[in-house]
């Protein structure tokens, strides 16, 4: 069997609180604010656009 490193990506946000004349003001704004762990949301939702695989060629199974 082949060995393979797999990155699996989820989806993640952070949620923000803004004042702006209209949404796509509020968007700009939000976007321009810091992150902070506190605001910092995860997801299980799977990003499997960017998951990515390596084969890792002469390494033994450790199975």
């Amino acid at each position: 069997m082949k060995k393979f490193n797999v990155n699996i990506y989820y989806t993640g946000f952070c949620n923000y609180e803004v004042s702006a004349k209209n949404e796509e003001e509020a968007i700009q704004i939000a976007r321009n604010l810091k992150i902070k762990k506190q605001k910092f949301f995860t997801t299980l939702e799977s990003w499997q656009e960017a998951d990515t695989v390596e084969d890792l060629k002469n390494e033994k199974s450790k199975i």
